[in-house]
């Protein structure tokens, strides 16, 4: 009688500092690839250049509030750039 196959193994979700992890390499190896990005993102959100500096180093992360628009943020700006 053979062995039956296992099951696949499901992919565990993303712990919320992971994404916030992921998040901020994608956007500090973003802003870091082109002068001014970070000066964006401050603006865009309404918070001080510090505070991205902040993430970027992550010495603090963004609230949940911020997550998502500052990802479609960073997606809308490699669209435009064609990546």
């Amino acid at each position: 009688m053979g062995r039956a196959d296992p099951e696949p193994q499901q992919e565990r979700p993303f712990t919320r500092e992971e994404k916030v992890d992921n998040f901020v390499t994608l956007i500090s190896t973003t802003c870091d690839a082109e002068r001014g990005w970070r000066a964006q993102i401050a603006r865009a959100f309404g918070v001080p250049p510090k505070l991205v500096s902040d993430w970027f180093a992550k010495r603090k992360t963004p609230t949940r509030k911020q997550e998502l628009p500052i990802q479609l943020f960073v997606e809308r700006e490699l669209r435009g750039k064609g990546q």
